[in-house]
């Protein structure tokens, strides 16, 4: 029987990989998907099931609940669980960028061991979006993280406060992941998302890289999938990701992301 593997976001991911700019908060950070391919049902006549796995968070145990997956309709999801379409996209090249310039006021400042700020920002920017995969992770993990040389975060600064996030992972070889790139609510305007974005490519190709990829799904801002393929992204491949309503578990606020209705 194929089976789609839906890992649950705490590894990397939370509510997809979201990197946003010209987005008022969005972002696509990293989600770990695994897939086999659905002509194994086919030939062997069974259905393709969801493999969903629950969280029992006071005893850390994960349950693998398997669902029929309908490649041509409707799934119905256990109780407490959302769902999204995931879309990666790739760039192979740097596109030609103007000039940089830093828009007046604004500043890029590394994060590294203040893990209370990185937390309070990756919130502010995430919640209306269900990010949850930094904020449910021990600060022990957040250090592993942000601590590697290889991994690159900085705050978007304007003076008196946090406005954006810029995550960048070039822990595999010859490639770097945009981790996350996003803004808070309200901060239109002053170019910021585009600048963050340009940044983010001329970082990335400064280095011996190949590939620079990001993921993006359908909780993030509907501006979203746009910005990216404006900006240079290819899509390249589709997956749905399942995972717990970050809400019900106590990771977020119950009344973030007011746009995906809480069920369970």
């Amino acid at each position: 029987m194929s089976r789609l593997m839906v890992p649950n976001r705490r590894g990397h991911a939370g509510a997809c990989h979201r990197a946003h700019s010209g987005h008022h908060g969005w972002l696509r950070h990293r989600v770990h998907r695994f897939a086999r391919s659905s002509n194994l049902a086919a030939s062997h006549g069974c259905a393709p099931a969801l493999l969903v796995r629950n969280r029992l968070p006071s005893r850390r145990i994960t349950m693998r609940l398997p669902v029929e997956l309908n490649l041509s309709g409707y799934t119905d999801l256990p109780p407490g669980k959302i769902a999204t379409i995931v879309t990666y996209l790739e760039m192979r090249q740097a596109p030609a960028l103007p000039p940089a310039t830093t828009p007046d006021g604004l500043s890029l400042q590394r994060l590294t061991s203040d893990r209370d700020r990185y937390r309070a920002l990756f919130r502010g920017i995430g919640e209306p979006w269900l990010w949850f995969s930094r904020v449910t992770i021990s600060d022990a993990e957040l250090a592993a993280i942000l601590d590697d040389p290889k991994v690159e975060a900085y705050a978007l600064n304007d003076g008196t406060a946090d406005i954006g996030l810029l995550e960048l992972d070039f822990r595999v070889a010859g490639e770097v992941e945009l981790g996350f790139l996003g803004l808070v609510p309200g901060t239109i305007g002053r170019g910021a998302g585009r600048f963050l974005m340009n940044e983010a490519i001329r970082r990335a190709f400064a280095k011996p890289v190949s590939r620079f990829f990001v993921h993006t799904c359908t909780l993030d801002h509907p501006a979203a999938l746009d910005f990216y393929r404006r900006s240079g992204f290819t899509p390249y491949k589709r997956a749905i990701e399942v995972d717990d309503d970050p809400r019900l578990m106590g990771a977020v606020p119950r009344e973030a992301a007011p746009q995906v209705p809480v069920l369970g």
